[in-house]
């Protein structure tokens, strides 16, 4: 089978299956553009590609000529390297969080080890929420694209009041900070929760709607003035770092050894 002729039984076989081009580009971790092209008929798709595509849509598709689709190689689209690099500086971020939390409960550590330990903290933070925009606007849920937008902005100025110790914020701009923080977050986890509805993949639907209900339960926790209800806070946001880093390299993880699930959740969805 030859292009155009591939691109339109993968778009029959698409609707048959009652799949949108964005359902089969989560289903098979490629962005949408790629699934467009190769219906069009102006890519043809690596067999790699060919071997997903025949899982998700359950048929066999046969094309001898198939080879290098610069547009649908897992793992190196625009969109996978950068979720890509999200999980990298989340694994630091969710590291460095720790002794973060503990020093901003019980002051700890001398200034220079906190100056070290909040830049790191701000750095990686921004590039890890920036995953879940990114993932927010590519499935139009703006809920969860505006919501990281705002953690973007709200967390590291957290960070900042830390660093200044009171000096640069009074006492009321900071409480005020840390409540639009914990506001934000309660939406975003909703946004999370939202994500998970929508999709098709069990395994993923399931990982955002356990990030969305930890994220809300952890940010109303953080409003108690109890020292022991805010230290369950802290534990459950460090569980939902590391619930964050499974999200996200589910999005970006090519399903090379999934072919069974793939179909498995396709059934189900």
């Amino acid at each position: 089978m030859k292009q155009p002729e591939l691109g339109n039984y993968i778009a029959k076989m698409r609707m048959q299956k009652k799949l949108t081009q964005k359902d089969l580009a989560d289903e098979i971790n490629v962005d949408i553009r790629t699934i467009q092209r190769i219906e069009s008929g102006k890519v043809i798709p690596r067999l790699y590609t060919i071997k997903l595509l025949s899982a998700v849509l359950e048929c066999a598709i046969d094309c001898n000529d198939a080879e290098e689709d610069k547009n649908a190689v897992p793992g190196t689209d625009t969109f996978t390297q950068q979720i890509r690099w999200s999980f990298i500086l989340g694994v630091i971020f969710a590291i460095n969080y720790v002794p973060v939390m503990v020093n901003n409960i019980f002051r700890s550590f001398n200034p220079f080890i906190n100056l070290l330990l909040v830049l790191i903290h701000i750095g990686t933070i921004v590039f890890t929420i920036r995953g879940f925009y990114l993932i927010g606007m590519r499935n139009s849920n703006y809920i969860m694209a505006t919501t990281s937008v705002l953690a973007m902005i709200l967390l590291p100025l957290l960070s900042i009041v830390n660093l200044q110790n009171g000096h640069l914020f009074n006492p009321g701009s900071t409480y005020l900070i840390f409540n639009l923080a914990c506001i934000n977050a309660i939406a975003q986890g909703v946004g999370y929760i939202i994500e998970g509805n929508h999709r098709k993949n069990t395994y993923k639907a399931n990982l955002y709607k356990l990030g969305g209900v930890l994220g809300i339960v952890q940010s109303i926790l953080f409003f108690s003035t109890k020292f022991e209800i805010i230290v369950t806070a802290v534990v459950l946001s460090c569980l939902g770092n590391v619930l964050a880093l499974f999200i996200l390299k589910s999005e970006y993880t090519t399903p090379e050894n999934q072919e069974e699930k793939i179909m498995g959740y396709t059934a189900l969805g």
